[in-house]
């Protein structure tokens, strides 16, 4: 029963009890009028009348008393309440005004740092780019390493790629939450993007065979790290004569390099690897230049890193409700360019940032393959449909978003199956 309703309740309970004591006080005097008959004086009879009266109407009174008492009581405790839910919603806008200005500042960072990026690869037409246009050419690399590698993951068996356990793994988390994806296809985007990200100079070479043998056949991962590193920079118009000698005859090796079959090209990397002093002219010019892809990871270690943390604020909020932090993630997401998105999706799947959503978070950080604890809530890129505005469905060449993100409902090319199953996932988020 709410106040209101109450209220009225208790207005009625003492109009009924007014009028029945209205009601009843003549009969009362005209039931006892026979005790008055004996009294012989007017006074008396009056004074008769009045103790009449006294008695019957004595409890009456007294339960009205109680009654007003009572709703003396009730009104206090609604005073005490209304005052408890003032001080909630008090607290509740403050928290609610805290969270804003947290979050519009990360925002304003998430602005500034890309506004500072500044992506240069000496492309012949593409030159030098700031902001979101550097976004724009660091995804047309990934897509050049992506299409350089291409020749070692086809018709390739997954033994000769992936370590067991870790293909074990992946086979897994290919299958779940409606997700249908090549390893094969998975493990070609992954070394892509780690090539993209530390680069294969001497340092990012490396770290990648170090920290990554334990997922990657070894001898794999050293045949397409070095085969990328070959490719030499361009000739640049600031530099001396010698260097654009050496850069020059470099670019003329590299370009006979290419017009070889992929089996004379792993024929040289793999004598090259062995130390055999048949090489390649390529392989002895790379010993003399830099490579031309050496790494993004000042831009793109930054800029995941922060997008991340700007998300989960939002996201572990605990006195946010979902479709209020939908709305904040929203505001973010206009912020991002396609070609961001893309290269967003791209990192995802990588090993560098799979804590977005693909790779489940197990309960035992020793076991990966034990403790499968994989939590809706979690999963941010569906839950906010981080990837919504990417233009297609083939992000590049066989990889489909809708493979590794089946719940994302993509602006351009979801069906009306997508909004029904999300429907049912937005009752489990938080």
């Amino acid at each position: 029963m709410n106040k209101n309703s109450f209220l009225r309740l208790f207005i009625f309970i003492l109009l009924l009890i007014a009028i029945l004591f209205i009601i009843r006080s003549p009969f009362t005097i005209l039931f006892n009028w026979t005790e008055l008959q004996k009294l012989n004086t007017k006074d008396g009879a009056y004074i008769n009348i009045a103790n009449i009266l006294s008695n019957t109407s004595g409890p009456v009174i007294a339960l009205f008393a109680a009654l007003l008492t009572f709703f003396a009581f009730w009104v206090q405790i609604e005073a005490n309440n209304q005052q408890k839910e003032q001080f909630k919603k008090q607290q509740d806008d403050t928290h609610i005004e805290r969270i804003e200005n947290k979050f519009f500042q990360l925002m304003s960072f998430h602005r500034d740092n890309v506004g500072d990026v500044e992506y240069s690869r000496y492309y012949e037409t593409l030159g030098t780019k700031s902001g979101r246009k550097a976004f724009t050419n660091i995804y047309y690399e990934f897509e050049e390493i992506y299409s350089l590698i291409k020749p070692f993951f086809l018709n390739c068996n997954i033994d000769e790629v992936y370590m067991n356990d870790y293909k074990l793994e992946i086979q897994k988390m290919s299958k779940i939450q409606n997700r249908d994806f090549n390893p094969i296809h998975l493990s070609h985007i992954d070394i892509a993007y780690l090539i993209l990200y530390f680069g294969v100079g001497k340092k990012g070479t490396k770290y990648i065979i170090t920290f990554y043998a334990n997922r990657y056949k070894k001898e794999f991962l050293e045949l397409v790290l070095n085969h990328v590193s070959l490719k030499p920079q361009f000739v640049k118009k600031d530099t001396s004569t010698n260097d654009n000698k050496r850069l020059e005859a470099a670019n003329k090796n590299w370009e006979r390099y290419l017009e070889l079959s992929f089996y004379e090209q792993k024929k040289i990397l793999v004598n090259a690897m062995k130390g055999s002093h048949n090489r390649h002219p390529t392989i002895e010019h790379f010993r003399q230049v830099h490579s031309f892809h050496n790494g993004n990871q000042t831009i793109l270690g930054h800029y995941y890193r922060h997008l991340f943390q700007t998300v989960n604020f939002i996201n572990t909020d605990k006195k946010l409700k979902y479709p209020q932090k939908y709305d904040y993630i929203k505001s973010l997401r206009a912020q991002i360019s396609s070609y961001e998105q893309m290269l967003f999706f791209i990192n995802s799947l990588s090993q560098l940032g799979r804590n977005w959503e693909l790779e489940y978070r197990p309960i035992d950080s020793m076991n990966m393959l034990a403790n499968i604890n994989y939590n809706e809530n979690n999963q941010l890129i569906t839950k906010y449909n981080l990837i919504k505005n990417i233009p297609s469905n083939n992000v590049i060449d066989e990889i489909q978003a809708t493979h590794y993100y089946p719940n994302v409902a993509y602006e351009v090319f979801s069906d009306e199956k997508i909004f029904i199953q999300r429907n049912e996932l937005i009752k489990s988020y938080t």
